[in-house]
């Protein structure tokens, strides 16, 4: 059975500033997370016994959390793009 967790919403989420390191950490996170879940499926195969609850949970855990990182960073990403360039020239007088 599916179950929403409120905490999995990207909006309840802490913000980081959006700037090129910010935005390298934050992938480097997502990408941390998904090496982790790739790892304890990897044991699941080589050891080719039912996974465990322990595995299943570590590697649900790794996926929630590289999906909050991704969703954070989509949402991110897309106020950026929304957002109308800022034009430091001088206005034009009007008169």
């Amino acid at each position: 059975m599916f179950l929403l967790d409120h905490r999995d919403d990207p909006s309840r989420l802490p913000r980081f500033e959006l700037s090129p390191e910010g935005l390298l950490g934050e992938l480097h996170n997502a990408q941390a997370a998904l090496t982790a879940a790739e790892h304890y499926v990897s044991l699941w195969r080589t050891k080719n016994k039912p996974f465990s609850a322990h595995c299943s949970c570590a590697t649900q855990k790794a996926l929630h959390d590289a999906r909050n990182t991704i969703d954070r960073l989509v949402a991110m990403l897309g106020t950026q793009a929304a957002t109308p360039p800022h034009d430091h020239a001088e206005p034009e007088p009007t008169y």
